[in-house]
């Protein structure tokens, strides 16, 4: 296994750049070294530099996407209801796997978390935002993208019950 190579992290924030959940595959040592939490605030920050401005989201505006390369992580973003998610990556994990493995499944599982109505306050309900968390961790094997189904992930993580087919 290649160290730092992989999925690097997930995190989705609001429209106002508040960031709702932040989730990190690597170790912290591996991600962040000795500067730790304050090295990863900075991150954090230069990744919504990064991705702003936004433009006003008026009902109907056309989703925001992006991609960027950050400390050299590639990022990719995209509003989807409340929220922006981000998914963030290296090696493999460039901006086509970002965008179209990762990204999607991130967004299948907030809305499966918020009963599909993409909401900051239903996101940051207790319940919600453990399962949330659980289904990021099921979502990944060491670093890497395992399911790609969000019905496995709730399987997998018991977050639903599997359904009586015969």
């Amino acid at each position: 296994g290649e160290g730092g190579m992989g999925l690097h992290g997930v995190l989705v924030a609001n429209q106002r750049g508040i960031l709702l959940l932040s989730h990190y595959f690597s170790s912290p040592e591996q991600g962040w070294g000795s500067q730790g939490s304050e090295a990863r605030v900075a991150w954090e920050q230069k990744l919504w530099a990064l991705a702003s401005p936004w433009p006003d989201s008026a009902q109907g505006a056309a989703p925001n996407v992006g991609v960027g390369f950050l400390d050299g992580v590639v990022v990719v973003w995209r509003t989807v209801g409340d929220f922006v998610i981000f998914a963030s990556g290296e090696g493999e994990y460039d901006e086509l796997v970002l965008e179209e493995q990762v990204l999607p499944v991130v967004e299948g599982l907030l809305s499966e978390h918020t009963d599909s109505r993409l909401s900051e306050a239903n996101l940051l309900h207790t319940d919600n935002y453990g399962k949330m968390v659980t289904s990021l961790d099921e979502m990944q094997r060491s670093g890497h993208l395992f399911h790609t189904s969000v019905d496995d992930i709730l399987r997998m993580s018991k977050l639903r019950k599997p359904e009586g087919r015969s």
